[in-house]
This record gives structure tokens, C-alpha cells and sequence, in this order.
């Protein structure tokens, strides 16, 4: 596979274009992507534009955070007595971590989690 890879110049810089290496979903998205962008600018217009906006564009919705870290400072400040409550260790852990969220917002959401993970009332 390296003996290949090292042949065809592999997925990069000075790289053959006809000869892809597709792992995963996530690699024949990105491909697909750059071939309608380039495609798109040319010849084939909207609908490949459209499709490379898609492909590169974050999704619509609600995103999940990943918020274990969060979570265990939480149950830290909660056992030690730094914290009064849960909601408590909620707004001082909210207050600094940096989001596009309001402290209230992310209180609710880490004392949500907490409640869940730990069971607490």
C-alpha cells in the first residue's frame, strides 16, 4: 500500500488527481466536494455549487457539546464545597468556558447534564 501510495504521489501535493485513496464517508465527501467546487466555478453551475455549500457547511441544527470536562469540574466544586448547588457550579464553570452561548443558557445545560450523569436532585 505505501509502494502505491509512494507511486502515485498519494492524496496531496504533486498528487495524481485520478488516483484517489477514499477511506471513509468523510473522504469521498470531501473529494465530491472539490471536484463540484472546481466543476461548479467552470461549467456545471448552481447545482454542484449547491452541492459543494452542503458538503462543506455545518449542518443545520442543534449541536452537540462535548461537555465531560465541564462535567467533572462541576462534580469537583459540587464534593469540595465550593459550590452552594449544582446550579451554582453550573454558573462558575459556565462563566469560563468561551461559547457563542449565554452563561444563563449553558447553566441550564451543564445542571441538565450533571442531574443526568450523577443523578442529583
Amino acid at each position: 500500500m505505501r509502494a502505491a501510495r509512494a507511486q502515485s504521489g498519494g492524496v496531496g501535493v504533486g498528487a495524481d488527481p485520478r488516483v484517489l485513496e477514499l477511506r471513509s464517508a468523510d473522504d469521498w465527501a470531501v473529494a465530491l466536494a472539490n471536484a463540484a467546487r472546481s466543476a461548479g466555478a467552470s461549467d456545471l453551475g448552481d447545482a454542484l455549487r449547491r452541492a459543494s455549500r452542503a458538503l462543506f457547511h455545518r449542518k443545520p441544527g442543534r449541536h452537540r457539546r462535548d461537555d465531560t470536562a465541564s462535567l467533572a469540574e462541576m462534580k469537583n466544586l459540587v464534593e469540595t464545597g465550593a459550590a452552594r448547588s449544582v446550579e451554582h457550579a453550573g454558573q462558575l464553570v459556565a462563566a469560563s468556558i468561551a461559547e457563542k452561548q449565554s452563561d444563563v443558557a449553558a447553566t441550564k445545560r451543564l445542571a441538565r447534564k450533571y442531574r443526568e450523569k450523577f443523578g442529583t436532585k
